[in-house]
């Protein structure tokens, strides 16, 4: 430990005791923490050394990139008090990551610089006023000045566009959940739509009955879609009515990982018991990623016929059909298409209004109904693009202590003026109504009473509803297609509801119209 380390601070010190180096190992051999510590504030000059101590023994702990990217330079001792400690950091954004993901490796150095626990706290401080600084000129003798410091403790607002910054970064983040379910993920707090309602009610039914009427899901989709939701809302169902089961959550990545590690300690036995003898449901996240492993994937077909052979449930997740993986052996892909598989679409313009109200409500905030309809029509790609967007706006509400309007949604969420919904009018959707169903504009508009005009006529009355934002009247719709009354419009806007929410290849076809505007 550096010599200008304050141990009188930390240990009553007895005035018999002899001066010198050799006193330091008397007093830690003889005088434990719990004598009386000195009760005065902690100069900067005695922080110095004790924050340098802490930082040191943390960069033995983790990776030495993070320790540049978050701590050196950026971190520093700020106040010592009882039960109590204070770190400076230089961004807002610096100090979420530590708190989320430094906090354990912090409480061990700090308890092995000071011998005790302490509750840890951190301020954003400029650059400028990070490090605790002394004065330059000794104190005149007789004078008890202490060192001071000069920090600016007002975030800047490039800090504050960090912090928004790292709250979308950090959500969600699936990838950290490796083998424990996450509570949060449920059936309940999962929005059924046209394009997930067979995944949802199939996964449902795994959870209720395991092993029973699909002892092998698969479900794929692109990322983002709710795949790795329904496995935690499957395992949190399965934990409640099957509390005696025993659950493995994981990736292939992990998976992979766990057998590598299993053959390096040669304890590869105890890794082929756990999966194939040890546990009742299986689940999989990112199979695909075992593509091009043949080690790997050889454990897993093994693993996977043991499991399937006992009545096991397996559940698995991908980006692509079994078929269309390259990379996986044919035996697996065949095994992976000998349960129910399923995929999940894209949501619909309804689904994903939905979805925004209900995080509204889990955040507990107030959005103004236009712009939860400005997100849900501009952003379509997938699930997590659309409630980081939501999350995005709800970090700014809160860092600038501002009300969202419309134009401020605009600027945040990067919706120019060119992106409004200007282009979307009655005209703008028939027409593109008409390319889809390949039946001319007048036919739609006309008095045609055939089956697929009907059905064309039905759909751009539904998506000018939907999408036209302020939304015309029944009127206004009934007179543009050809001068039928509100009640005949409120019936083909109410039909097709139905129809997309029963009728998954119908909802794709909504989906693909409302793309093309």
């Amino acid at each position: 430990m550096n010599q200008s380390f304050p141990l009188n601070r930390f240990f009553h010190v007895p005035s018999h005791l002899p001066e010198g180096a050799g006193a330091k190992e008397l007093i830690l051999n003889h005088f434990p923490t719990s004598s009386k510590p000195s009760k005065k504030p902690f100069s900067a000059e005695e922080l110095l050394p004790i924050g340098k101590e802490i930082v040191k023994k943390l960069k033995d702990e983790i990776d030495e990139n993070k320790y540049h990217a978050f701590f050196k330079d950026h971190f520093s001792l700020l106040s010592l008090k009882a039960g109590t400690i204070e770190f400076a950091v230089s961004t807002e954004y610096i100090k979420n990551v530590v708190e989320a993901n430094y906090i354990a490796p912090l409480h061990r150095a700090i308890e092995s610089v000071l011998g005790q626990k302490y509750d840890v706290a951190f301020s954003v401080i400029t650059q400028k006023g990070l490090t605790p600084k002394t004065d330059p000129k000794p104190p005149t003798k007789g004078s008890a000045k202490e060192a001071s410091f000069s920090i600016d403790l007002v975030p800047t607002r490039e800090d504050k566009f960090n912090s928004i910054n790292s709250k979308v970064l950090n959500y969600p983040n699936d990838l950290k959940f490796r083998f424990v379910i996450d509570p949060k993920k449920t059936f309940d707090n999962f929005i059924v739509g046209p394009s997930n309602n067979m995944a949802c009610a199939s996964a449902l039914a795994v959870a209720k009955n395991p092993g029973a009427l699909y002892p092998c899901l698969y479900l794929y989709s692109p990322s983002g879609l709710g795949k790795t939701h329904l496995l935690h809302a499957v395992a949190n169902t399965i934990k409640n009515l099957h509390p005696t089961l025993v659950i493995c959550i994981t990736t292939a990545r992990d998976f992979m990982t766990e057998m590598i590690d299993s053959i390096q300690k040669k304890s590869l036995s105890t890794f082929r018991k756990k999966y194939s003898e040890d546990i009742d449901v299986l689940m999989i996240d990112d199979i695909h990623d075992l593509k091009n492993k043949e080690g790997t994937q050889n454990e897993f077909f093994h693993i996977f016929n043991r499991l399937h052979n006992k009545g096991k449930q397996l559940i698995f997740t991908s980006d692509k059909h079994p078929k269309d993986i390259n990379g996986i052996e044919e035996r697996i892909k065949t095994r992976l298409t000998w349960g129910l598989v399923l995929d999940i679409q894209t949501p619909d313009l309804e689904t994903r209004l939905a979805i925004l109200k209900n995080k509204t409500n889990e955040e507990d905030i107030f959005l103004h109904p236009d712009i939860l309809s400005l997100i849900a029509t501009k952003v379509k790609s997938n699930i997590r693009d659309l409630e980081g967007s939501l999350i995005r706006l709800i970090a700014y509400a809160n860092v600038f202590g501002v009300d969202i309007d419309m134009e401020t949604a605009k600027e945040q969420l990067n919706l120019c003026e060119t992106d409004e919904q200007k282009s979307l009018t009655l005209d703008s959707i028939t027409s593109a109504v008409s390319e889809h169903f390949k039946i001319p504009v007048p036919d739609i508009k006309s008095k045609s009473r055939l089956k697929a005009i009907t059905e064309a006529r039905h759909t751009a009355m539904f998506l000018s509803h939907s999408l036209i934002q302020p939304a015309p009247t029944y009127v206004e719709i009934g007179k543009f297609f050809g001068g039928r009354d509100h009640t005949s419009v409120m019936h083909a806007i109410e039909k097709i509801r139905r129809v997309s929410k029963r009728d998954q290849k119908f909802s794709q076809n909504l989906l693909e119209i409302e793309s093309s505007l």
